[in-house]
């Protein structure tokens, strides 16, 4: 890796980790076995405050 992208994937962690939204594990799951059923349109899960 870069310095560049060590850097660029630094700030998205720190970006990641400040945002207190989150989405529940089964919700993610159930999306990713829709992607993986081949259903490219399925909505994606809405992060929210737990």
């Amino acid at each position: 890796m870069t310095d560049e992208e060590t850097t660029a994937l630094a700030a998205a962690v720190a970006e990641a980790d400040a945002d207190l939204r989150a989405v529940p594990h089964e919700e993610m799951r159930a999306w990713l076995l829709e992607l993986a059923a081949g259903n490219f349109a399925a909505p994606p899960p809405v992060a929210r405050f737990l």
